[in-house]
């Protein structure tokens, strides 16, 4: 049946036929070409629109370090310093801010990534803070606004993150990886320069204080570390560079000498315990009522450990006459 179909068909019929199997297939991988260079390009697309929006994040970031630190000089010196500085830097987190804005909106409007569009309406909510946090800065109210700063960047920081699994290059995630871990290295040491600003404009050290630094300390040696892993050669020997910076060398001494401070406390409130009531005074107290000699082998230990920690005292660096 078959072939008499074919054998009554006309030339011409036959000629289409034949023809149109080898048109037909070369169609279907031309279409199956186009429409995965089209993917590609989608995916190239979203990727730049992922990479444009990191950069306003950091951009937005970088200001707020700048804000908060400012901010912690100022509450710190009961308003006595920054004041201008603070004001001008406001302006320039809010030109950022709008940028960011911008930024969030054309990215979250892609309804196939919907854990981008929640993470950036909790980090257009947090923005939103920042009113409330300038007044109280301006209140000299030291409660909340380092934390609430702090909370809006470590959010800004975990869109970046997000938007580094939403990368397919390969080499482009990589990379996003190491910009990244130097974000959370920036941040972390913002605030470790913030809460520096405002210990040295209050010139009171806390143990709270003490233990954030150091945390903020540990946590730039992990990302740092994490850096190092996925950088390139290139970006390594740049990072090395720019940490040779007498910049850094300022920071490095600021760092030693908060240390050396909670060192000078310890060794103070150690000195305070050890001549204290229950101490050097009560055993020569009770050697003059009761005369005996326990008390005097007692008060002689004591004495030494206070004379060894006045000596480790004495040879602090940076310490001031005054202070010995």
């Amino acid at each position: 049946m078959r072939i008499n179909l074919l054998e009554n068909m006309k030339i011409k019929t036959k000629v289409v036929l034949f023809l149109s199997i080898p048109i037909l297939t070369l169609l279907f991988f031309s279409f199956s070409s186009i429409h995965l260079k089209y993917q590609e390009q989608l995916i190239a697309k979203n990727s730049l629109g992922f990479i444009s929006a990191s950069f306003a994040i950091s951009d937005l970031i970088n200001e707020i370090q700048k804000e908060r630190g400012l901010s912690a000089g100022y509450v710190g010196s009961k308003g006595k310093l920054n004041k201008d500085s603070l004001l001008k830097q406001r302006k320039l987190t809010d030109e950022k801010l709008k940028q960011l804005n911008n930024n969030l909106k054309i990215v979250g409007l892609q309804q196939q990534f919907l854990g981008l569009i929640d993470i950036s309406n909790s980090m257009l909510q947090k923005l939103k803070m920042i009113p409330t946090l300038r007044i109280e800065i301006d209140n000299l109210d030291d409660a909340r606004f380092f934390d609430g700063y702090s909370e809006i960047n470590e959010i800004g920081l975990s869109i970046s993150e997000y938007l580094q699994a939403l990368i397919f290059n390969i080499d482009l995630a990589k990379q996003n990886d190491a910009y990244t871990s130097l974000l959370w290295l920036q941040e972390r040491s913002g605030q470790e320069r913030g809460l520096l600003s405002g210990v040295f404009s209050s010139g009171q050290l806390s143990a709270k204080q003490f233990k954030a630094f150091s945390g903020y300390s540990a946590e730039q040696e992990t990302h740092t570390n994490h850096f190092f892993t996925v950088a390139s050669a290139k970006q390594q020997a740049l990072f090395r560079q720019k940490m040779q910076h007498p910049v850094i060398a300022e920071v490095r001494a600021l760092q030693v000498a908060t240390i050396y401070k909670a060192t000078k406390n310890d060794l103070l409130n150690s000195l305070q315990i050890l001549i204290g009531y229950g101490g050097l005074i009560h055993d020569f107290k009770n050697y003059v009522i009761r005369g005996q000699d326990q008390y005097t082998e007692r008060y002689e230990k004591l004495y030494d450990q206070a004379t060894g920690i006045i000596n480790i005292y004495r040879t602090l660096p940076g310490m001031s006459q005054k202070e010995i």
